[in-house]
């Protein structure tokens, strides 16, 4: 996990070098402008593929959310049913099961594995749920 820190923090210096000399030498009404959509644009990118790199995220959907509120809870909870297939109840009982973690939940419910087993088995993929699921 340290490495992939630090592989992001390379990374967002590489881009601060590229981006921002160019960005200092305009006004600030442009830097504000197209300057700074590009910089948020590549920001996403390089962010978007450190996420995936650190397992963070499974087949396009962020799996590592903190469903701390309920907007969140219902997002993991969608999260969890579009990646399964699983109807609402089971994923519900999954999601509780799981302590609201949709990445462990997932991997519940596509193995039948118990909490336990479930959490264990992440954990050797180093929280890689395509690791776990044997997928990659």
């Amino acid at each position: 996990m340290i490495g992939g820190v630090a592989l992001a923090i390379v990374l967002l210096l590489v881009v601060a070098q590229l981006v921002l000399p160019g960005i200092a030498a305009q006004r600030l009404r442009d830097r504000l402008g197209r300057s700074g959509t590009v910089q948020k644009v590549v920001l996403s990118m390089i962010s978007t593929g450190v996420f995936t790199r650190l397992g963070h995220v499974y087949r396009g959907r962020m799996v590592d959310l903190v469903a701390g509120n309920e907007k969140l809870r219902r997002r993991a909870a969608a999260i969890v049913a579009d990646l399964t297939g699983a109807q609402a109840s089971r994923v519900g009982v999954a999601l509780r099961q799981a302590g609201g973690n949709p990445k462990l939940a997932i991997l519940m419910l596509r193995t039948g594995l118990s909490p336990e087993a479930a959490s264990t088995r992440l954990h050797e993929a180093e929280g890689d749920l395509a690791v776990a699921l044997g997928e990659a």
